[in-house]
This record gives structure tokens, sequence and C-alpha cells, in this order.
């Protein structure tokens, strides 16, 4: 197995959550061989619900119902799995923020890719649009058929916050009374490796993405 390309044998400081379970099931610091070894485990484990998912898809073509269903692919995180000098999923870095979400069957173009900013909840929307179903039961959520949202943000109980446009990414952490920034070119730099938050041709930008930051997490009264 290849290691991530951003793989740290220890994460470069205190995110405020280096010792929750899924970090601890790897030794400190990550050696390549343990991690090289989880990366297996987690392949397999990916095969195993492809062949799964694969009988779904087998199921409904037998029947004749694949081209009248909408399948969802989809998951709640992703994983480190040495990335970064982590393990699990609790950090706003792409690689936990990021999930799968495939649509195939009823109304969806085949090999199409959409890379608009959308969050899971947006799912529930979109599932109701397809199906004709009027939809009044979720404020947040916003269907893909529709407009693309133009940022996202997010939180991880009350110390990381992160908020992004799909070009640029800032992520704050508020650790033992210090309060700390990343700031990440995701064109450039999508798996986050080169941290220009101290760039100072970065300052006027740093400083514009932390007021949009505290502007959606004021939004979401998470200020």
């Amino acid at each position: 197995m290849h290691l991530p390309e951003n793989y740290l044998p220890v994460h470069p400081f205190d995110n405020g959550e280096l010792a929750i379970r899924d970090e601890q099931l790897a030794p400190f610091p990550r050696t390549e061989k343990d991690v090289r070894k989880q990366l297996a485990d987690y392949y397999a484990m990916m095969a195993h619900a492809d062949e799964q998912i694969g009988r779904i898809h087998a199921a409904l073509a037998a029947r004749g119902d694949e081209e009248e269903t909408l399948i969802v692919h989809t998951g709640d995180h992703g994983l480190a799995l040495g990335s970064h000098g982590l393990m699990g999923k609790q950090n706003l870095y792409q690689h936990s923020l990021q999930i799968p979400l495939i649509l195939s069957g009823a109304g969806i173009d085949s090999g199409k890719e959409d890379s608009r900013l959308c969050y899971g909840m947006d799912v529930h929307s979109t599932v109701l649009e397809a199906a004709g179903i009027r939809n009044d039961s979720a404020r947040d959520s916003r269907s893909l058929f529709g407009q693309a949202r133009d940022s996202l943000s997010f939180s991880y109980h009350d110390f990381q916050r992160a908020w992004t446009d799909g070009k640029w990414k800032i992520i704050e952490y508020r650790v033992s009374e210090t309060i700390r920034h990343q700031l990440f070119d995701l064109q450039n730099d999508p798996l986050e490796k080169n941290d220009l938050a101290k760039d100072p041709e970065q300052a006027t930008r740093l400083q514009s993405m932390r007021k949009s930051l505290d502007q959606a997490m004021a939004d979401r009264s998470l200020s």
C-alpha cells in the first residue's frame, strides 16, 4: 500500500483531539508499517462494500427497475489513515470532510462529474425533487438539481472551525486558550500540505477569510 502523500508521523501541533479513540488505534508516532496495514484493511472493507452494492444494482437490473430508481452512494465522513499524522475523522482536513457522493439511475447522466460545493444534508432535498415530492421539511437542505452553494462552513466541537469557497480554505483552532489558523490553496494544494497562514503575501486573504468564518459561525449560532 502506498502511503498518503500528506503522511506525517505526528500532527505538527495540538488540534484539541489527538488522544481520542480513533487516534489511539495506531502507535505514536505513526509508523509507515502500521499505516500501510490500516490502509490495506480499509481498502479490503471498501472492496467488500463495492461487491455488495454491485449485488443491489444487479438485482434492480434483473427486475427492470434500474432506470426508474435513483441510487445514492454516500457516507458520513472520511478517515485520515496517516494523513497529517492522524488516523480518524475528528478533524477538519479535506480527507475527513470529503465524502463519497455518487448518484446513479433515473434522471442522472452517466459518467458526469460535478465539482460544486454541497453538504451531505443536501441529499435529502435532491431525492425529494427527483421523486417529485414537495420539500417543506428540510430548511437547510438544498437540492443538487438547483443552485450551487458558494461556500461551506464546518465545526468540530467548540475548538475546530473551518470555512471554504472551494478554492481556498481556512481552519481555526481554539485549544488551551490559544487561537491558531491554517490557510490552504485547495486548487493547487488539495492535500493541504502547505499551510499559508503565516505567508505575508496572504495576510489580506487570511483576514478576509477569518471574517467569512466568523460570519458563517454566527449564522449557525456557533460564534
